[in-house]
């Protein structure tokens, strides 16, 4: 188990992207190794926890908990479903971040960075929002308290693992597509696994990308559709069969963040070249 956990490592110490200034009110929403050793690993958490004078004692005992518990994993059996675990207890030392920090991060700069995770209760918000508080972002509670109708001119997607099961069926995927890339092949598990990744995500969201216009149409019936479905105006990430450019990125950071690979996720004319889009930036090996 030691040797997985030795395969499977990515180093996560990666600085954010630069923080651009946050947009003024009358913007719209969206604006222009696969090496180390487990002791290594342990280090990087130690050194992480000493740098960090913010931390409180709860989240220092929780990552404690967490280290525990993946060195009691690595002394077990190696069979695929360990495997699995342990690499969800990884990527949950990261998760120190609440949701709607996150959210309002990435509403305001149109930027996560490789350290930014998205967590349960994360949800992006596109679109253009009326009234006299239209520079601050909603709620999720707002959001979702909005009564169904075709004249909102704002969309929402929450991830939430725990209630979409969809979603959870995807990370399960990932999960074990991390652990076949590494069975396959040390020297270019990463690379693998990111197209793996991509792929997931195009088949679960209507396919490749070749026709914006067409795709466009189709996103505009089926989320009209699911909102009646569903009866809210807020989308769970995994109920979307049809997917724009902005939803590929976001679940792609989400499955990206599951298995351990540094991901950026930007949106927004300055960093995409268009409102509606947005994309990812991935660092693999040395960078």
């Amino acid at each position: 188990m030691k040797s997985f956990l030795k395969k499977l490592h990515i180093k996560s110490n990666h600085s954010p992207l630069p923080t651009p200034t946050p947009k003024s009110d009358d913007d719209e929403l969206n604006k222009p190794s696969l090496s180390s050793s487990i002791t290594g690993w342990l280090n990087s958490v130690t050194t992480k926890k000493s740098q960090s004078p913010k931390s409180t004692q709860g989240f220092m005992e929780e990552e404690e908990r967490q280290v525990q518990l993946a060195l009691e994993l690595s002394a077990k059996e190696d069979p695929e479903a360990v495997q699995i675990e342990a690499v969800k207890e990884i990527s949950c030392l990261e998760d120190n971040r609440l949701p709607d920090v996150v959210s309002s991060r990435y509403w305001n700069y149109s930027a996560l960075g490789y350290d930014d995770k998205i967590v349960d209760g994360f949800y992006d918000l596109y679109g253009v929002l009326a009234g006299p508080t239209s520079s601050k972002m909603p709620s999720l509670v707002e959001l979702q308290g909005t009564p169904v109708s075709d004249n909102v001119t704002w969309e929402a997607v929450l991830v939430n693992k725990a209630a979409d099961s969809k979603l959870s069926e995807l990370e399960q995927r990932a999960l074990e597509m991390a652990v076949k890339s590494i069975s396959e092949s040390i020297d270019c598990a990463g690379q693998n696994l990111v197209q793996r990744l991509a792929v997931l995500v195009s088949d679960h969201m209507g396919g490749p990308f070749r026709n914006p216009e067409n795709m466009l149409i189709a996103w505009r019936d089926f989320s009209s559709r699911l909102k009646g479905t569903i009866g809210s105006m807020v989308l769970p990430l995994g109920s979307l069969k049809i997917g724009m450019a902005r939803h590929r990125a976001l679940l792609f950071k989400v499955l990206a963040d599951s298995v351990g690979i540094p991901c950026c996720l930007v949106k927004g004319r300055q960093y995409a070249g268009s409102d509606k889009d947005a994309m990812n930036f991935i660092k693999l090996g040395d960078g």
